[in-house]
């Protein structure tokens, strides 16, 4: 099997498998926590596969210092609108949260 194409078949189904959690929890943060670590997951399985080069190790530690940031970048950004969109309505922010 292709290098290109065993990403490409793990990432359809970490995502997969991720997006059916959030259906069965009806909760879309999961699957923006996954996303982030879709990627940190996804840079190491690639390490693993290509070999251990100097550079290959570089770009996995960056993109793992990156990925695991995500998730929480989202979840303060997504709690940031939501508050600014009921402020501009009128509404109360604990409204939209419950």
């Amino acid at each position: 099997m292709s290098y290109y194409l065993l990403l490409a078949l793990t990432l359809l189904g970490y995502m997969t498998f991720w997006f059916f959690i959030s259906i069965f929890k009806k909760r879309n943060d999961v699957a923006d926590i996954a996303w982030g670590l879709g990627f940190v997951f996804m840079a190491w399985l690639s390490l693993f596969l290509s070999g251990f080069f100097v550079k290959a190790i570089l770009v996995t530690g960056l993109v793992t210092v990156w990925g695991r940031d995500l998730p929480g970048i989202f979840t303060i950004a997504t709690k940031i609108n939501l508050k600014i969109h009921a402020t501009w309505n009128g509404k109360k922010p604990g409204i939209i949260f419950t």
